[in-house]
């Protein structure tokens, strides 16, 4: 394409259903892939056509050699990219990025991710099969949520049909983050720090053993109560037990008898009742007491 008809084709801009843009790591600090996709509608005519970024990139990020695909720099940072039509296959335009950054633990940076401008919901992600991942970002109205971030306003439709688009597998074992090209720009663009996958495998471990440590030591406090529990209750019997044998073998005291009191009298009267009886007939007489 001619530099004149392809002024012209910039001056239109490309519609766009979603895109994704990808980080890795590399020695001189994170490459980005990023795939646009274009609306359905405007691929069977498409004479190419232009895709403002939402921020310009960082100072120093470039577009690598793509074929159909030229940067547009302002103040030499890239603002948007001119497509042409051999740079469209099927849908989808592809593109690359190599943003030069010191990276570190803890070390927060700008984010050089090339998000277009507009309200089409776009994925931010770090590739899956690299030792790392995107942490603590911050702009856009971001929230947390489980497995990622999302800009505020963006539902779980919103996020399954940008996934659909893009292709984007549906893990939430990593954090990506959805935003609209609108949120990055009322931000001023997103900062965030590169983290490594192992860091985060060996601190999972490290927490998994943690638990195990705590599970095994509860479950050992739990047994050691039974068994002291056991013993309290085996004791408790065992003092019943005894108590209730010593108690068949002692018998019962025996009740003292009752003293029964005799009136002086009435032993005299049985007294007398017994010499007037050995008076009666039969008996000789006692002998008259002579004076």
């Amino acid at each position: 394409m001619s530099a004149l008809l392809l002024a012209a084709a910039c001056q239109l801009e490309v519609p766009l259903a979603g895109a994704i843009a990808t980080a890795h790591r590399t020695e001189e600090g994170i490459a980005w892939d990023a795939r646009y996709v274009v609306n359905v509608d405007a691929v069977a005519d498409f004479q190419g056509g232009r895709i403002p970024l939402a921020v310009p990139l960082p100072p120093g990020e470039l577009l690598r050699a793509t074929p159909g695909v030229t940067a547009i720099t302002e103040d030499d940072r890239v603002t948007a990219l001119c497509v042409e039509p051999l740079a469209l296959e099927g849908r989808t335009i592809r593109v690359s990025f190599m943003q030069p950054a010191a990276l570190g633990p803890g070390r927060t940076v700008p984010l050089g991710a090339p998000i277009a401008a507009g309200i089409t919901v776009q994925i931010i992600d770090a590739h899956a099969k690299e030792d790392l991942r995107l942490d603590a970002m911050r702009g856009g109205t971001l929230e947390p949520h489980v497995g990622f971030l999302a800009a505020r306003g963006i539902g779980h439709d919103a996020r399954e049909e940008a996934r659909r688009l893009t292709n984007a597998p549906p893990i939430v074992s990593r954090t990506a983050v959805y935003v609209r090209g609108a949120d990055v720009h009322a931000a001023g663009g997103l900062e965030g720090r590169i983290g490594s996958r192992a860091r985060e495998r060996g601190t999972v471990i490290g927490v998994a053993l943690a638990f195990v440590a705590v599970v095994a030591a509860l479950v050992a406090a739990a047994k050691k109560l039974r068994r002291a529990a056991t013993l309290e209750r085996a004791d408790a019997l065992l003092v019943q037990e005894i108590q209730l044998a010593s108690e068949r073998a002692t018998p019962p005291a025996r009740a003292a008898s009752p003293s029964v009191a005799v009136p002086e009298r009435a032993a005299s009267l049985s007294a007398s009742a017994v010499s007037v009886s050995a008076v009666g007939p039969g008996f000789p007489e006692p002998a008259k007491r002579l004076v």
